[in-house]
């Protein structure tokens, strides 16, 4: 089974990583009323654009790579080194090539890299 978790960029710039709660999410009283003893949450408001959630996949350096990171990589059968963003779509993970607007699943790449994500990094792409 494969984690799920998600990362966001605080007011004060900084990264912070766990479970994505929405503002209209009520579960919590919900679930205090039907029984557990103990329920402790510790929140922290992220910019809402900045959320992304992790794919699943590591780099080859063992980094976790989340939606919207910029990473390297190259296409099997071809020798060369491409960049792109990494976005969910067609209900999988893929990258854009950078000035190609080729979306391509993570199954036609390897060796990838992060470099960096949209929000620190934006000159990358």
């Amino acid at each position: 089974m494969r984690d799920i978790k998600f990362r966001g960029l605080t007011f004060d710039r900084e990264w912070l990583y766990g479970d994505l709660v929405s503002q209209t999410c009520n579960a919590y009283s919900k679930i205090v009323d039907v029984g557990i003893k103990e329920f402790q949450m510790h929140v922290v408001e992220v910019r809402k654009n900045t959320v992304g959630q992790f794919t699943g996949l590591t780099d080859k350096n063992d980094k976790d790579i989340y939606e919207n990171d910029i990473i390297k990589f190259n296409i099997k059968l071809v020798s060369m080194k491409f960049v792109g963003k990494v976005i969910f779509d067609d209900s999988s993970w893929c990258g854009i090539v950078k000035n190609m607007k080729e979306t391509l699943p993570f199954g036609a790449l390897n060796d990838f890299e992060i470099i960096g994500n949209i929000h620190d990094n934006p000159e990358l792409l």
